[in-house]
């Protein structure tokens, strides 16, 4: 937790807001390059399911860090197709080898 620069609340508002496990989550921060707190505060305040912010950096081509910092400052909700969602699994982009010689925690 301290060597993420997050606060335990947080986490846990946005775990359960996103229903996502925390590890997800922290891999999520690492695959992006976010301070795992501003992904979470990002994730409450959206109230967008992380999953499918994920999803829309993906489909839009921005980093997910940039979409999620436009989205807290305009207060934006996006919207997305239930295809796209259904056919693109959000942790299907994660290397190996990065997540090997990264220490989460």
């Amino acid at each position: 937790m301290v060597k993420m620069g997050t606060v335990l609340r947080d986490l846990d508002v946005a775990t359960v807001k996103t229903g996502m496990s925390l590890r997800d989550l922290a891999l999520a921060a690492v695959k992006t390059g976010m301070v795992l707190r501003d992904l979470a505060v990002a994730t409450v305040k959206t109230g967008i399911v992380l999953r499918d912010l994920d999803v829309a950096a993906v489909k839009k081509g921005m980093s997910l860090r940039n979409l999620a910092m436009a989205t807290v400052k305009r207060g934006i909700v996006h919207r997305f197709e239930p295809r796209f969602l259904l056919n693109h699994s959000p942790f299907s982009f994660f290397e190996p080898r990065f997540l090997l010689n990264h220490d989460l925690f």
